[in-house]
């Protein structure tokens, strides 16, 4: 039996997000190159959007916030470095 080394790669951060989905692909499309719409990669990293259901199976909802899972993957360095400098882009204060 072989074994396997672990991937550079094997390195993840999830973050559920609340912006809608267009204003994450006009940013990743900027700092990365698109693989597909729901997929970037960057240098040792990558990224895949999964936007979730609009509304709940069987219940009318009156409001929806977007929802998009979004999947980091790659050398930690790498990952934590984007995963920062997307959250300072995003960065709300609200009111």
């Amino acid at each position: 039996m072989k074994h396997s080394q672990p991937s550079h790669k094997s390195y993840q951060v999830v973050i559920d997000s609340g912006i809608p989905i267009k204003y994450i692909q006009d940013y990743f499309r900027l700092t990365s190159e698109e693989v597909t719409p729901h997929h970037y990669r960057g240098s040792n990293w990558e990224l895949i959007l999964m936007p979730q259901s609009l509304e709940p199976k069987g219940r009318k909802v009156s409001l929806y916030i977007p929802r998009t899972q979004m999947r980091f993957i790659g050398e930690k360095t790498e990952v934590d470095q984007v995963v920062t400098a997307y959250r300072l882009e995003f960065l709300s204060a609200g009111g």
